[in-house]
């Protein structure tokens, strides 16, 4: 069984190309989603007593509702908060590197060595 993280960065980033090479948002952004909303499923108050049982123990909507309303609040607030901070950034510094030096490595184009040796540069 594929976890979601898995199908995110094999399945779905490739489909809508998204421009991801650390995988960053594939490896934390899914998982903090993916945590929140299974949170709302499987708390039970035998872990912390000061909250409502998740769905699967009897605690009825409220909690899973709580927890995508948070989950979906935290992503436009991010997205609203970020971009008058980056929009500036993209007029003053450049935010990519050139396709040159992206397709070289960076490594190499920065500090003039290589950080895999097994990688073939002939082929590029």
């Amino acid at each position: 069984m594929y976890s979601g993280k898995y199908t995110f960065i094999h399945v779905i980033k490739p489909r809508i190309k998204l421009d991801d090479p650390l995988d960053a948002f594939g490896c934390h952004g899914v998982s903090r989603i993916m945590g929140s909303i299974l949170t709302g499923l499987f708390a039970t108050k035998i872990v912390n007593s000061h909250i409502k049982n998740g769905l699967f123990y009897g605690g009825g909507w409220h909690l899973i509702a709580v927890q995508v309303l948070g989950t979906l609040f935290t992503i436009v607030f991010v997205g609203i908060m970020t971009t008058p901070i980056v929009l500036p950034l993209k007029k003053l510094i450049p935010i990519r590197v050139s396709r040159e030096s992206e397709l070289m490595g960076r490594d190499l184009v920065e500090h003039g060595e290589t950080a895999d040796y097994s990688v073939d540069f002939e082929r590029r």
